[in-house]
């Protein structure tokens, strides 16, 4: 895919989404699994999943929060969304809240994408209706 940029980068520095924000201004789509078990949770993982994964992985700092913190202050320090842009963030139950404070809702699975709110931080359920991904559409406010 042409247009598409693979960076292999710390998400926690700041020069990152200077640099992002310098060389290609902003982002239609914006992804992000970053670590986010705490280190109780890493001590209670099955043996099978500390054998292909390493730590580094999966274990964040701050209660597994710190990583995913970074990454939303900075895409919102620096606008590196576009006006007509999605981003998610797949994270441990209950972390959404805890990193962006200013969601305004929690929709379930089955919920229509078409009728998700627009230009606001909000939580996506899993399947299982465990609040687990942090979702921001931004719509240009005229519809186009």
């Amino acid at each position: 895919v042409s247009n598409v940029t693979w960076l292999n980068a710390d998400v926690t520095k700041k020069e990152l989404y200077e640099m992002l924000l310098s060389e290609y201004k902003t982002a239609d789509i914006i992804v992000s699994n970053p670590p986010y078990v705490t280190e109780e949770e890493w001590l209670q993982l099955d043996v099978g999943v500390k054998d292909f994964e390493p730590k580094i992985a999966l274990f964040c700092d701050e209660n597994g929060l710190k990583i995913g913190k970074k990454i939303v202050e900075n895409i919102s320090s620096f606008n590196l969304l576009n006006e007509d842009s999605i981003f998610a963030m797949e994270l441990a139950e209950k972390q959404p809240q805890k990193i962006c404070p200013q969601i305004g809702k929690v929709i379930q699975m089955n919920h229509p994408i078409w009728n998700s709110p627009k230009n606001e931080w909000f939580v996506l359920c899993d399947f299982e209706g465990k609040d687990r991904f942090l979702v921001k559409i931004c719509e240009n406010e005229s519809g186009v």
